[in-house]
């Protein structure tokens, strides 16, 4: 049986250097969509800018016969992801911005009530992830997770994920404790229950969410 990592890293194989070219399209999307958003003179908006990056992703790929011939195709997924269809993967990959807030899922797993012989470990869920660090892709991962969709801007339970980097090898990883992606261009868009409420007033007057993108 596949330990969680060498699974991951399954997916990986059966496209390598597609997801190598597709690190590129969300570096090259990144930075197209900062100018973008420097030259409209927006105000920085984190989901404004996960809007752009995802257009850009999407219209390049539709472009682009490289990445088809290497495995991997691309399409608009709900909830402003992106679906990756990796060749011959049984499932397809949503990409979305990664949660500033990720944790690995050792505490839930650990819980006393949590009993395997009763109530067997969760798989969780198989996303794609990308960070923004500097103006550039920070790292895009292939992550199992035990939080669900809705969840993900709280707080990302982490059960496994490898890190990918553009024309690099693979890294297999278990996230060992909470991380914060502060240095994130997209961290805004992590924001508590109270801060959404305190700014749904000034939202409409800002036009501030993926409105602004119209």
């Amino acid at each position: 049986m596949k330990s969680r990592s060498e699974e991951l890293a399954s997916y990986v194989s059966l496209a390598p250097e597609g997801f190598k070219t597709l690190a590129k399209m969300i570096d090259q999307s990144i930075q197209d969509s900062i100018e973008a958003r420097k030259a409209r003179g927006d105000r920085k908006s984190p989901t404004l800018l996960h809007g752009l990056i995802r257009e850009g992703v999407i219209v390049s790929a539709e472009d682009s016969e490289l990445l088809s011939e290497q495995g991997i195709r691309i399409r608009a997924g709900a909830s402003d992801s992106i679906l990756v269809q990796i060749k011959d993967a049984p499932t397809m990959l949503p990409l979305t911005c990664r949660p500033q807030t990720s944790r690995p899922a050792e505490e839930f797993l650990q819980d006393p009530d949590c009993d395997a012989t009763l109530f067997p470990v969760p798989e969780g869920n198989l996303r794609l992830f990308y960070s923004v660090a500097k103006g550039r892709l920070g790292r895009l991962t292939i992550t199992r997770t035990l939080s669900a969709p809705t969840d993900y801007y709280r707080d990302c339970q982490i059960l496994d994920e490898i890190v990918l980097q553009a024309g690099s090898d693979l890294i297999a990883t278990v996230i060992p404790e909470e991380t914060r992606n502060d240095a994130d261009d997209l961290s805004g868009l992590v924001r508590s229950k109270n801060k959404i409420e305190e700014e749904g007033a000034s939202d409409a007057e800002t036009g501030r969410g993926a409105v602004e993108a119209g």
